[in-house]
């Protein structure tokens, strides 16, 4: 069974957060902020597991 990490949690609420102000909203720059500032978050989450896994793998 694969671990869900940060990452994954962030896309599901950037998903649901982004489908809330929607419904609220429509398209508005609130639901784009929203959509973005969750996708850039996921990325920085991203990279930062894959480099816990690199200085675990490389340091012994």
């Amino acid at each position: 069974m694969r671990k869900i990490n940060a990452c994954h949690y962030c896309l599901l609420f950037t998903f649901f957060s982004t489908c809330i102000l929607y419904l609220l909203f429509g398209i508005s720059t609130i639901t784009v902020a929203c959509l973005f500032s969750g996708i850039i978050l996921s990325i920085i989450n991203l990279i930062e597991d894959e480099l816990k896994a690199f200085r675990q793998n490389h340091n012994g």
